[in-house]
């Protein structure tokens, strides 16, 4: 579920650059894995004018 909604966002966004040396894996809790920090940086855009969900 949580891959479907990052992909979503990151069509939308599709300037989007990840800076790979600032990823930094959690490590807070063996039973939990991810990220602890994902530093993104991209250039804004004007609206798609898409349906809000909401």
């Amino acid at each position: 579920m949580a891959e479907v909604m990052v992909r979503a966002v990151l069509d939308r966004i599709p300037g989007y650059r990840v800076d790979l040396d600032g990823v930094h894996q959690y490590l807070g809790n063996p039973s939990m894995t991810g990220l602890g920090k994902l530093p993104v940086t991209f250039t804004p855009a004007p609206s798609l004018n898409t349906q809000r969900p909401w």
